[in-house]
């Protein structure tokens, strides 16, 4: 599900720099399978490069849309002990662009080391980006990995990542999809990663701004610049 939003745009006060730029006005797109989503079951084993019963490589397939700049995503996730010992899981979130097999150039965003903590109940994990500029069009992938983070998953613990109802294709731009490369992160640019041959989707949420443009303001400072210049031009090559 694709929804958009606009809002209007209230002009506060002349642009200071001649090359100052703003987003368009208030507009926002999400991408998100929430309404379709099942928290009663999902997909288990996720977990730490230390396990070899477990994947520590958990994301989803998108295209970026008309409003290309990715600010935030969310994914939910439950994890349980069997135990009742409370082990966080810690994992860093990563954007590359995704080839149709594996990501592929380099990382366009990487975020700090954060935790699963959640006990029993799904729990959203929001990673914010701080606006990181896709190509609309092009197909990218958001993912979560515990590679290379000790102490990874515990074996009394798992972690059930929520799906769509029915494991069914709620995003048909792209699909939830995992990579078992252990402790090997090159493996995640070097080595297909294991298809998802149902083309099912994780339940995520995608907020995206458009590009910066301009100010109007901008446009007439430029343009208040451009004209002595040109007039200073003309004199000179009059002398």
């Amino acid at each position: 599900m694709i929804r958009t939003f606009a809002g209007s745009c209230v002009l506060t006060g002349l642009a200071i720099t001649a090359f100052a730029f703003a987003p368009t006005a208030g507009a926002q797109t999400t991408i998100s399978t929430f309404i379709e989503g099942d928290f009663f079951s999902g997909w288990n084993g996720w977990g730490g490069g230390y396990q070899p019963d477990y994947t520590p490589t958990f994301g989803q397939t998108f295209v970026a849309p008309k409003d290309n700049v990715l600010n935030d995503f969310t994914f939910y996730i439950r994890k349980w002990d069997q135990f009742n010992i409370r082990v966080s899981i810690n994992y860093q979130a990563y954007v590359y662009a995704w080839d149709g097999q594996k990501a592929t150039g380099p990382a366009l965003f990487k975020s700090a080391v954060s935790s699963v903590d959640a006990y029993r109940d799904y729990a959203p994990h929001t990673i914010t980006t701080g606006g990181t500029a896709l190509v609309t069009g092009q197909k990218y992938v958001a993912f979560l990995t515990t590679t290379g983070l000790p102490p990874g998953y515990e074996s009394y613990a798992r972690t059930t990542w929520g799906m769509t109802k029915n494991y069914t294709d709620g995003y048909v731009d792209g699909e939830f999809i995992a990579s078992n490369n252990f402790n090997d992160f090159d493996a995640l640019t070097t080595k297909p990663w294991a298809p998802n041959v149902n083309a099912f989707d994780t339940i995520f949420t995608m907020n995206f701004s458009p590009a910066a443009v301009p100010e109007p303001a901008t446009y007439g400072l430029m343009a208040g610049m451009l004209v002595p210049s040109t007039a200073l031009l003309i004199r000179r090559r009059r002398k």
